[in-house]
C-alpha cells in the first residue's frame, strides 16, 4: 500500500488501500459506499443502461446462466431487478401515492385558510 506524506497531509492510495482490505473490511467499506447517491446512480446506470455516464461497466457473463452468483455483480443485481421489478414498482407507486395525498392535504389546509382570511368561510 502507498502512503505519503504531503504537507501536514497523509494520503493513502485508494486503489492500493482497497486491494489490501479484508473480505470484513471490504463488506463494511462496500455497505458504506453503497448508501452514497453518486454511486448508486451509477450502479443503476449500468443495470439499466450496461455504462455509466463516463463509459464505465462492471464484468457481466458473455451467456445468460440460471442463477447468476452474487460476485457476478451486474448479473446477478440485473437477475434480482427482474424477479422483483412488480414488488418495486408497486412499492414506489405507494410511495408516491402517500406523498401525493399528502400535499393534497396540505393544499386543501391551507386553500381553507385563505378562504377564513378571506371572509369567505367560517371556521368552527
Amino acid at each position: 500500500m502507498r502512503v505519503e506524506i504531503t504537507g501536514s497531509n497523509l494520503v493513502i492510495d485508494f486503489w492500493s488501500l482497497l486491494g489490501n482490505l479484508s473480505d470484513e473490511d471490504k463488506h463494511k467499506a462496500a455497505d458504506t459506499f453503497s448508501c452514497d447517491g453518486e454511486i448508486i446512480r451509477y450502479v443503476t446506470q449500468q443495470i439499466l443502461d450496461g455504462w455509466t455516464e463516463q463509459g464505465s461497466h462492471g464484468g457481466i457473463l458473455c451467456t445468460a446462466v440460471p442463477e447468476p452468483a452474487p460476485h457476478n455483480g451486474l448479473d446477478w443485481a440485473m437477475r434480482e431487478i427482474a424477479k422483483r421489478a412488480g414488488e418495486v414498482a408497486e412499492k414506489e407507486i405507494k410511495r408516491l401515492e402517500e406523498a401525493l395525498k399528502h400535499r393534497e392535504e396540505q393544499l386543501q389546509k391551507l386553500h381553507d385558510e385563505n378562504r377564513v382570511l378571506r371572509g369567505h368561510g367560517q371556521r368552527e
